[in-house]
């Protein structure tokens, strides 16, 4: 209006101001519904009001690849679950192998009483003993036993399989949650590091147009340029936060 800038210059801003208009809103329904989706989780009503506190950023977290799995065995109740499966299914096949064979049973009793008359006309005192074994062998089955000790023995190999399969699953998600957090802890690092630089250049900027060196659009360029530096580390924080989750989460750590 007062003839600083040219046509060019308005166009320009005009155009800026409509490409941010629409992020602008994304960006409030995301908050509204990330604000009903934490009501929701928490059981509570999803349409009151809410203040959050605190900042997003967390400390680094840096846990050997090996000690990440060797809690990941231990702890997974996946682990736990197939474990005692592969056990069962061992247990029931050596029971139904001892079947097979010809078993052995001993037995005996004592019983001592006074049933036998003497000769003064009264009882005497007698001890009995039964003591014996007894030998059961099945001769034929139509070979029913057989067949159901090798379903036991298939049961207990598909129980190891599906062991080593959770255990290589399992192996294959700590490495991969590892390999997140080490890719979100470099992200967070090289963005710290462009916001400083933003930072910097925001100063030179302002430090110019004070001078009468740099004009308003370059400052406000500078400015925008730090505050998309902000929130490209605000989403590497977020990165990181979500990478430390799903590792714990991998080797069955709850924190809290």
């Amino acid at each position: 209006e007062v003839g600083l800038n040219t046509a060019y210059d308005t166009m320009r801003f005009e155009t800026r101001l409509a490409e941010e208009t629409p992020k602008l809103i994304a960006a409030q329904n995301d908050h509204i519904k990330a604000v009903a989706e934490l009501l929701e989780s928490m059981g509570t009503d999803p349409f009151i009001e809410i203040h959050l506190v605190g900042h997003l950023d967390s400390p680094p977290s840096e846990i050997p690849i090996k000690k990440s799995i060797l809690t990941a065995l231990e702890n997974r109740p996946e682990i736990k679950a197939v474990k005692e499966n592969t056990y069962v299914a061992r247990e029931a096949a050596n029971a139904e192998k001892s079947s097979q064979f010809p078993t052995i049973k001993a037995f005996g009793d004592y019983t001592k009483g006074n049933s036998s008359p003497n000769a003064y006309g009264g009882f005497d005192w007698r001890d009995d003993w039964n003591v014996g074994v007894r030998l059961e062998m099945n001769i034929f089955d139509g070979k029913e036993r057989s067949s159901k000790y090798k379903q036991r023995v298939a049961d207990q190999n598909i129980a190891w399989l599906q062991n080593e399969k959770t255990r290589r699953a399992i192996l294959v998600e700590v490495k991969t949650a590892h390999n997140n957090l080490k890719r979100a802890e470099e992200f967070v690092r090289s963005q710290i590091k462009n916001v400083e630089y933003a930072q910097e250049s925001y100063r030179i900027a302002a430090e110019r147009a004070k001078e009468g060196m740099a004009t308003q659009l370059e400052l406000m360029d500078a400015q925008l340029t730090l505050t998309n530096a902000k929130v490209n580390r605000s989403r590497a924080y977020y990165e990181r936060s979500m990478a430390k989750v799903m590792l714990n989460r991998a080797i069955g750590v709850i924190e809290r």
